[in-house]
Formats: C-alpha cells, structure tokens, sequence
C-alpha cells in the first residue's frame, strides 16, 4: 500500500518527510496530528487554522501555486 500525500502538505515548505509519514512545522509531532480539514483540502492553510501555532502555508519554491488554487 501506498500512502498517498496531500497536494497541499506537499507543495509546501513547512512539510518534513524525514519521519515515517510525514511532519510539518505547524503539526511538528506526526501526521496524524495534521487536522483532517487540512489533509483533505477542505481547509486552506494559507489562513489560520486551530493548533498551527501560527505557521502557515508557504510555497515549497518560488512559482509554486496553492492546489486549491488549481481547481
């Protein structure tokens, strides 16, 4: 099984793939932590969101979009 990454986690620069899974500076201790909102894209990460302590979506590399922006 594979585990399949969310576009938005993924285009950002806040993400740690150096663990299982994966991490993010805003949810440091495992993906689990990640609320579902913001896994599923329901919730843009570009606004605050409950428990982020303040870190926010930022591109990966410059000219990166948002996902949600693509839909």
């Amino acid at each position: 099984m594979s585990i399949v990454y969310p576009a938005q986690c993924m285009a950002c620069k806040h993400v740690r793939k150096d663990k299982p899974g994966f991490t993010c500076e805003a949810y440091p201790e495992i993906m689990n932590d990640i609320p579902d909102a913001i896994l599923e894209g329901e919730a843009d990460h570009r606004q605050p969101y409950p428990g982020d302590h303040g870190i926010l979506w930022e591109p990966r590399s410059p000219g990166i979009k948002h996902p949600l922006d693509e839909r």
